[in-house]
């Protein structure tokens, strides 16, 4: 399977208010020719983050990799999206945006790359 293209197309930071749980961001990616939304950022009781999967409550996932290899393939992308948007201090910016009135507008998106307006 490593012959499926695996790009970040959109990578929001977590509301102030839930950070203190560890939730750095929430992604959207596409593996293939399939979008997948609500992947978590989550900084992890010991400092790492990871990438954790959307589930139904009950953790009941409503998508997941089918190996393992694929699994690291995407984590590795949405990691590099965040280090790559707190260089740009794009996810600083959005964090700050976040924390405003006006939740939910201004979000730093990424297609393929290249930061959108």
């Amino acid at each position: 399977m490593s012959d499926v293209h695996i790009s970040v197309l959109e990578l929001v930071p977590a509301p102030a208010g839930l950070k203190c749980s560890g939730l750095m961001a929430f992604a959207k990616v596409i593996v293939g020719e399939v979008v997948i939304d609500g992947l978590a950022v989550r900084r992890t009781t010991a400092g790492t983050l990871a990438v954790s999967w959307p589930e139904r409550r009950g953790g009941r996932r409503i998508v997941s990799p089918a190996t393992g290899g694929t699994r690291a393939r995407v984590e590795a992308a949405v990691l590099q999206q965040l280090a790559r948007q707190c260089r740009l201090g794009g996810l600083e910016q959005e964090r700050e945006t976040s924390e405003s009135a006006q939740i939910g507008s201004g979000s730093v998106s990424q297609r393929d790359g290249r930061q959108q307006p």
